[in-house]
């Protein structure tokens, strides 16, 4: 038996609207896919943008938190561990306590890790703070806060802590003279530098002399 020509007509034009719907489909989730992918990477940017402001303000409230745990004792900071051991502060009734490890604090959902270290201060011979300064500087104390959630990067913040409220000496004998340079880690009776002064003649006094 033979096709007329109208059936093949028919036919080839059946088989040319299933083609044209095929390549209609596979477009069109092509458009969804692409569509989609933007989507999800537009949310994921949105949540990690919450996320990352949510634990930037923990963060700086831990910061905040360790700046008053040193005003209110000096040696809260200086006798914890300078080596890059992390630390959390713990509530107690007698104020803050530095504990090893890092904190957990959940957030819309969210557990956010946070800890810091604290090291100390060296300055090079111009008196700048320098990682590879020979001069221990003890009044002044470095301190980085860690944070992050889980399958992210750690974040870290840094600040200077230093003792400018306390009195660590009242000098009041001078009669060592100048050549004092650099922080003072030991107590005596040295200053920088003169001129014009007398500090020999009374004890325990500078004279100003006349010009």
């Amino acid at each position: 038996m033979f096709l007329t020509k109208k059936k093949l007509k028919i036919n080839f034009r059946s088989g040319q609207s299933l083609i044209e719907i095929l390549i209609a489909v596979i477009f069109i989730t092509f458009v969804i896919i692409s569509v989609s992918s933007v989507m999800i990477a537009v949310i994921r940017v949105n949540s990690d943008s919450g996320k990352i402001q949510a634990s930037t303000s923990l963060a700086n409230q831990l910061l905040s938190y360790v700046k008053n745990f040193a005003h209110s004792n000096w040696y809260n900071i200086t006798s914890l561990a300078h080596d890059g051991t992390i630390y959390y502060l713990a509530t107690t009734t007698n104020g803050f306590v530095a504990v090893t490890g890092t904190e957990s604090i959940v957030a819309s959902s969210t557990i956010y890790y946070l800890g810091f270290s604290v090291f100390n201060v060296y300055r090079n011979s111009n008196g700048d703070i320098d990682s590879n300064g020979t001069t221990l500087d003890p009044s002044v104390q470095k301190v980085n806060v860690y944070y992050s959630w889980l399958n992210s990067a750690t974040y870290t913040i840094s600040m200077y802590l230093t003792r400018y409220y306390d009195n660590a000496l009242i000098q009041n004998d001078f009669s060592g003279g100048p050549g004092q340079n650099g922080p003072i880690t030991i107590p005596n009776n040295m200053f920088a530098s003169s001129t014009n002064i007398d500090y020999t003649s009374v004890t325990k006094a500078i004279i100003i002399r006349g010009l």
